[in-house]
């Protein structure tokens, strides 16, 4: 029986003892990584705050092309121009017609102060005046059609359209892209959401310039992935940058929050 139960205190030693050269070492590993750790980094993607694909909003042939891939647009500048003789000619037209109809209700209605016309007549040539503007309006939308202006600053980041080309109605034409304003996009833990906050700074390398950029968390997606436990997380660069272009890739390093604390100073 003594025997026995010093060979139960014996290998219980042995665990023990065993526990505390390996299992306190690799303890005290992950712990020393952890302090020496200067800061979080997160692969990261540059997007443009302001995107558009333009496509074709009538079927016709391409007259004028006035821009090319990379090339700078201004807001309201035209791009492309469609042949509209034909829708021209109709809203001439229709000018014409909300014109005569006008001039003749006018007449009738001095008749009808005289007592040579009747009610009746007034509502006839009031709803063909309507008839006429509701046509004249119709056209106005079409012609308006025939010439695509750009919808704010930016740069065309791709052009799928030639000039004299033939195209579909919603055939796609170009994209622009508003480079800038530079928006960053990333995966991160949902768990920093403790201690890095919106407002906070940090700093992006970009690989294809190899320089660093201030930036800021300007907010978080709309929710966390139960499986990953990751958000999706938004910044922006603080200031503006010619060579940074959408697309571009690298990495966002982020400072390790002090022990103790929950959040970062905004």
């Amino acid at each position: 029986m003594i025997h026995i139960n010093t060979l139960k205190c014996f290998r219980i030693f042995v665990l023990v003892l065993l526990f505390n050269v390996y299992g306190g070492s690799a303890y005290s590993q992950v712990t020393a990584v952890e302090e020496n750790v200067d800061d979080y980094i997160i692969r990261v993607e540059l997007k443009a705050k302001n995107e558009a694909v333009i496509n074709s909003p009538m079927t016709g042939q391409v007259i004028a092309l006035s821009v090319r891939d990379g090339d700078r647009v201004k807001n309201g500048q035209t791009l492309v121009k469609f042949n509209c003789g034909e829708f021209n000619a109709q809203l001439n037209q229709s000018n014409a017609r909300v014109t005569r109809q006008t001039k003749l209700l006018s007449s009738t209605e001095q008749l009808f102060d005289l007592g040579s016309a009747s009610v009746v007549d007034l509502n006839v040539l009031r709803a063909e005046l309507e008839e006429a503007k509701a046509a004249q309006s119709l056209a106005q939308i079409i012609v308006r059609k025939c010439s695509v202006k750009a919808p704010f600053n930016g740069n065309v980041s791709s052009l799928s359209v030639k000039n004299h080309s033939s195209l579909l109605e919603g055939e796609k034409m170009i994209e622009i892209i508003d480079g800038d304003v530079l928006g960053v996009e990333m995966i991160v833990p949902s768990r920093w959401m403790k201690w890095l906050k919106v407002g906070a700074s940090f700093q992006i390398e970009i690989e294809e310039t190899g320089l660093r950029y201030k930036s800021k968390v300007v907010r978080y997606g709309g929710k966390v992935d139960p499986i990953t436990q990751s958000i999706k997380l938004y910044g922006q660069i603080d200031h503006g940058a010619s060579e940074l272009l959408p697309g571009m890739s690298g990495t966002a390093h982020f400072n390790l929050p002090s022990k103790g604390t929950s959040n970062v100073t905004k």
